[in-house]
């Protein structure tokens, strides 16, 4: 077959790592709760003949329960990466993040993040019946290329 192969024998994920390790201690805003958290992301990928890439990112966010549903806060957190020359050192950066849940089913969250690579920002959607769930996500949030390769097969010319 001429062109892009998509069969099993096409798919090769030797010399590709991808690891997340994540530590989270949260209290829920009863009125005043607050969240800390601590992620490294490793990432190495042949594709690219790349080395080892790391993400670290520490966030402190503080949140303030106006009602029995309906909470705000600031976050504020500082991030280092491996894959630029310019960012070995801990960036700074702030946020805010919003929280809805006007009743057991339907739940409506969000924050948005000055980041260094530009803002950050996801806002998600949840409503559930019992018989058929909606989920809306969107977001805009760090990546890489070799963390794409490791998101798709990768294709091979035949």
């Amino acid at each position: 077959m001429d062109g892009y192969s998509l069969g099993e024998e096409s798919l090769n994920f030797q010399g590709q790592y991808s690891a997340t390790n994540t530590v989270l201690v949260e209290r829920s805003p009863r009125p005043l709760g607050g969240a800390f958290s601590f992620q490294q992301q490793l990432l190495s990928s042949s594709v690219e003949d790349q080395g080892l890439l790391k993400t670290e990112t520490a966030r402190f966010s503080l949140r303030y329960a106006l009602t029995n549903n309906f909470a705000i806060g600031g976050r504020i957190g500082a991030e280092r990466y491996n894959y630029t020359l310019t960012a070995n050192d801990w960036q700074r950066f702030y946020g805010a993040e919003m929280s809805w849940r006007p009743n057991d089913r339907t739940v409506l969250e969000g924050y948005w993040e000055d980041r260094v690579f530009g803002n950050s920002w996801q806002f998600a959607f949840n409503y559930r019946r019992p018989l058929m769930a909606f989920n809306v996500v969107s977001s805009r949030l760090l990546s890489n290329t070799p963390q794409q390769f490791l998101t798709f097969p990768n294709f091979q010319v035949s």
